[in-house]
């Protein structure tokens, strides 16, 4: 194994700059390190004992052996090199170990000793380096980061955490900058920048449902103060609560009563500039033309609340309780219905998509 080993540094297509032997603590393990180390002496080293195996059955502490291993080797790399892992010998475990080590610390070249096989050994002198791309199981692992990061809201994480996986002509590479934009868009839309989210939905075709682009079209060139909007800022409100961000939450359920009074306003008494005033001065304008809305803020108590939440909260730096926004929410949406009974905050809800990629 020693030999095959020495063997298989010498075979490697650019001579390495440096070459790290990891043994166990046992005597024949670092006998046969040295005995590489002696093959290829301005290369190679054995690590300190700090970093070689101590437990050879126990394949986690066969991981994090290596895991130190491949830390001290990128403090030594410089741009343009490879880091290379070979888990060949050893225990499985130890190579188990390594392999899963390499996965974890971004190693993107993993190589294995192969060649003609005598009763299923590697004949000595015929060994071959075997190369594995890690970069897939990288990108793979990205993509469920990713997925994870969107599921709670996270879409600019979602976007970054793709970074080093979009770049390539690969259909896996294409998919992964697919996957950013889609996350990028979607950020977009949730912050409000109509313009942008339907720009880029518009760029990425079929991987943004139709209704979706649609939807983004409409917000994008329709006015600021719309049904239509109101409904759009309400579902988001709601996507806040379910993601637990409850202070971005209760913002937003304010800033959807105050769209959707000043449309009451302005459709139904031709009050066009109302928004400038405030909530509290926009349901006592409604109050003041006797419609029924006005008379529904006096009565609800939550309403009013949230409104006074929000101004400790901006004001004062109070902070926001959960259940107390999640109380609101029960509030809004019956409300918000009954300023504008033609909203269709369900149908709003059901665009966002469930996953960034199928």
């Amino acid at each position: 194994m020693a030999q095959g080993l020495a063997n298989s540094i010498g075979k490697m297509s650019e001579e390495p700059r440096r070459v790290w032997l990891v043994p166990s603590q046992d005597e024949a393990s670092i006998t046969n390190a040295e005995l590489i180390q002696g093959e290829h002496a301005e290369v190679a080293e054995v690590v300190e004992a700090d970093c070689r195996f101590t437990e050879v059955d126990d394949f986690m502490s066969c991981r994090e052996v290596m895991r130190k291993v491949i830390r001290l080797a990128k403090e030594d790399w410089v741009i343009g090199e490879r880091l290379i892992v070979n888990p060949t010998g050893g225990t499985k475990q130890m190579g188990i170990g390594a392999f899963l080590a390499a996965a974890d610390e971004g190693v993107g070249e993993i190589t294995f000793v192969g060649g003609d096989r005598n009763e299923g050994t590697v004949i000595t002198g015929k060994e071959e380096n075997l190369f594995f791309d890690a970069t897939q199981l990288h990108r793979e692992r990205a993509w469920r980061h990713a997925e994870s990061l969107f599921s709670k809201g996270a879409c600019e994480s979602a976007a970054t955490v793709l970074d080093s996986f979009a770049a390539g002509e690969s259909m896996a590479a294409k998919k992964t900058a697919m996957m950013q934009e889609v996350a990028r868009c979607l950020a977009h839309w949730q912050s409000l920048h109509y313009k942008k989210a339907a720009e880029l939905a518009a760029r990425l075709g079929d991987a943004i449902p139709s209704d979706l682009r649609n939807h983004l079209q409409t917000l994008r060139d329709g006015p600021d103060i719309s049904a239509l909007k109101a409904g759009d800022m309400l579902a988001s409100a709601f996507r806040l609560n379910v993601w637990r961000r409850f202070t971005d939450a209760m913002l937003r359920f304010c800033q959807t009563l105050e769209i959707a009074a000043a449309a009451r306003l302005e459709e139904g008494y031709g009050e066009v500039e109302s928004r400038r005033d405030g909530l509290r001065a926009m349901m006592e304008k409604l109050h003041h033309f006797d419609d029924e809305c006005g008379d529904l803020w006096q009565d609800n108590k939550k309403l009013r609340e949230l409104v006074t939440t929000r101004n400790n909260f901006i004001h004062n730096g109070h902070p926001v309780s959960a259940e107390r926004v999640i109380r609101y929410a029960s509030e809004v949406k019956p409300f918000v219905k009954k300023l504008l009974p033609r909203i269709r905050v369900e149908q709003i809800e059901r665009l966002w998509p469930a996953k960034l990629a199928d």
